[in-house]
């Protein structure tokens, strides 16, 4: 053996399957949140124009068809999904930190044992 092979053992081959397994998730989480980001601006648009109507009734997507509603009901459905998209961000932008302190400690664990001798980065 040369002095840089570093011999790997199932526990390492565990480690490295689960950090390429956190790294596939985190990016799918990356897309996810960035998605839900933006139907937080886009609502929270919706809301803004709904509150300067002046008209009574307000045409609403309800799925694929538009319905008509009071502005008081647009506004309170708007807010509702306004709420939901935001708490859906919040458990997104948690579990995404979770996966990341996860990943680093995997980093840390394998760059000690392996160094220059694996690449983690992206």
């Amino acid at each position: 053996m040369q002095e840089d092979d570093v011999e790997v053992v199932l526990e390492d081959q565990k480690r490295i399957n689960k950090f390429g397994r956190l790294t596939a998730k985190s990016h799918v989480l990356e897309g996810e949140l960035k998605e839900i980001k933006e139907e937080c601006e886009n609502l929270d648009d919706a809301l803004a124009e709904v509150s300067l109507l002046d008209e009574e009734s307000v045409r609403y997507r309800i799925g694929g068809v538009f319905v008509s509603v009071t502005r008081e009901d647009a506004e309170e459905r708007t807010e509702k999904a306004l709420e939901g998209a935001r708490e859906r961000r919040d458990t997104l932008e948690s579990e995404l930190n979770s996966i990341r302190d996860e990943l680093r400690e995997l980093k840390v664990t394998l760059y000690q044992k392996f160094g220059d001798n694996i690449n983690l980065e992206e």
